[in-house]
């Protein structure tokens, strides 16, 4: 039996200043049923944010991303882990 092969991709991210700047790998995920909102979702870790997911309003489609060495170390020290979102408009 062959293994599937996931389609990982690198996105640029950027600040406002474009000072700033990183790539973050994503791979497509689903769910089974559709979602009620457009929402960017962060992880946060201490004072630290991180890019988990993104899920579209009406889709069972998302994305969702792969931790960074940053990220597990942060995770790993983190005594509390908390979810932020920010509601996402527009096409």
């Amino acid at each position: 039996m062959e293994t599937p092969i996931v389609a990982f991709r690198e996105v640029p991210v950027g600040g406002h200043d474009t000072l700033h700047s990183a790539m973050i790998l994503i791979m497509p995920t689903e769910s089974s049923r559709p979602q009620p909102k457009s929402l960017v979702i962060f992880e946060k870790y201490g004072d630290d944010l991180h890019f988990d997911r993104v899920s579209i309003e009406g889709s069972t489609s998302g994305v969702t991303a792969i931790p960074t060495k940053a990220e597990k170390q942060a995770e790993k020290q983190a005594s509390v882990v908390e979810e932020r979102s920010v509601v996402a408009y527009g096409e």
